[in-house]
């Protein structure tokens, strides 16, 4: 891409992609996995850490932990990151996007055993 406008904002967004936590990211998936929970402390609790990462740093509105449309913003992440890693070949944005896919995988392993899901399973009525 050449230097002008375009490459800016290109580049622009693709600080704001990295910006964005991996744990703000799988946060909802996290919380359904049984692999985080908020102890209203201000540190929250995953399977493996804890962190003083208080509710004043989190994703709200739509990814607020009480939205039933949470979570969906990680698809949109996900396609993001993959464009821009074909156009650039940032090896940060791949890492990146690896360890979120991982990270999906194990919360696959989880809770809802085969699917990685961010929102209740009783969303979907009294039979899933």
């Amino acid at each position: 891409m050449l230097a002008g406008p375009l490459k800016k904002r290109f580049e622009l967004n693709k600080q704001y992609m990295i910006s964005l936590t991996n744990e703000n990211l799988l946060r909802s998936f996290y919380l359904e996995a049984g692999l985080w929970s908020y102890s209203g402390n201000g540190g929250t609790t995953s399977a493996t850490t804890t962190s003083m990462d208080g509710p004043e740093h989190w994703h709200w509105g739509w990814e607020s932990p009480t939205c039933e449309l949470r979570g969906h913003i990680m698809g949109h992440w996900l396609s993001a990151a993959a464009r821009i890693y074909a156009q650039t070949g940032d090896p940060l944005v791949k890492a990146k996007a690896d360890y979120i896919v991982a990270e999906l995988k194990r919360c696959q392993r989880s809770e809802w055993r085969g699917v990685a899901c961010c929102v209740p399973r009783n969303i979907y009525g009294p039979h899933s």
